[in-house]
């Protein structure tokens, strides 16, 4: 007589955060190293390019494909604006969406790892080398650019104020990027579709950039008003010539005596030499005003906007850590 003897339990470990990790890196470390090198590649280009600068004193240099080093430092500027962009687009926005289309998300969201785990470990993964890759390259392109402003002499084709050159800084882009990630897996979450996430995504990220820095930067402090004695154009001494170099020209126009804005006497523009004067005064026009922000509150803008970003991330990246629980329990 057999007797039947029932086999052992088998206990199945639990997947930990270093096995959620390793798989997340295992899926996403191709697109991790490509962004990570190019980066790499541009800011060592950047920062030879300033070590040849400086010692030599002159940015009349070329590179071996015959473009100068001045307008190569124009185009490397532009690059940091790409960061933000590219982790909302190509990393965030496919993110959760893709899972949804292919329904993998049935067997990912196991009983072994909750939703809640999973997107964690996604998330914290992929944001630490975008913020990387983010906060550290403008830091090359800055220094290039600072490199070139200090042998340009009078003439300078570069100001601190202007957009890719105020993000060029650890603060802005961290908001930026933290911004951009949050915004793609929001959209990720809320569509699960990956094409319509990634138009989304890059549609608002774009209109938001662009709306803080043409509508609400030039605002974060009320700027500075310069007055002068209305003159023609022509004449320089037309405008304020205390502006500290890398202001910020937030507004120019004309104004009363008292420094009230008022609008363009275009109904002078007929007249010439004294009859277009004696018809500007008619109009109750005494000055022309420049509305500026100074250099000195530069960092303070780049901390603000920085910060704005940040905020705004963050709340999408709640948004979309409550729905992924909120899909699973339905």
């Amino acid at each position: 007589m057999t007797t039947a003897t029932s086999a052992p339990p088998v206990t199945r470990a639990a997947v930990t955060w270093r096995d959620l990790l390793w798989l997340t890196w295992r899926q996403h470390r191709l697109s991790i190293a490509v962004m990570a090198g190019f980066a790499a590649v541009l800011a060592a280009v950047a920062l030879a390019m300033a070590a040849i600068v400086r010692s030599s004193g002159s940015a009349d240099h070329e590179l071996p494909d015959g473009s100068g080093f001045v307008g190569t430092t124009q185009m490397l500027t532009l690059t940091p604006m790409l960061v933000g962009a590219v982790v909302a687009v190509f990393w965030a926005a496919p993110l959760v969406s893709r899972e949804f289309e292919q329904r993998t998300h049935l067997v990912v969201w196991s009983q072994d790892v909750s939703p809640s785990r999973w997107l964690v470990g996604k998330v914290g993964l992929l944001l630490v080398p975008a913020l990387l890759i983010g906060c550290l390259y403008p830091l090359a392109v800055r220094a290039l650019v600072l490199a070139v402003m200090a042998v340009q002499g009078e003439f300078q084709l570069f100001n601190l104020f202007r957009d890719e050159l105020f993000e060029l800084s650890p603060a802005t882009q961290a908001g930026y990027v933290v911004f951009g990630f949050g915004l793609g897996l929001a959209a990720s979450v809320l569509t699960r579709r990956t094409v319509v996430s990634m138009g989304v995504t890059i549609g608002l990220y774009l209109v938001t950039r662009v709306l803080v820095a043409n509508s609400w930067r030039p605002y974060f402090v009320p700027p500075l008003r310069r007055l002068v004695q209305f003159r023609p154009y022509s004449d320089p001494g037309s405008f304020p010539p205390d502006i500290p170099d890398n202001s910020y020209l937030v507004k120019a126009g004309v104004a009363d005596a008292a420094g009230n804005e008022l609008p363009t006497p275009e109904v002078c523009n007929g007249n010439s030499g004294g009859s277009y004067l004696d018809c500007v005064r008619d109009q109750g026009v005494v000055n022309r005003f420049v509305d500026f922000q100074p250099p000195s509150r530069l960092v303070g803008f780049q901390l603000f906007e920085g910060a704005v970003f940040l905020v705004l991330g963050l709340v999408l990246l709640y948004v979309a850590y409550s729905r992924v629980r909120r899909l699973h329990r339905l």
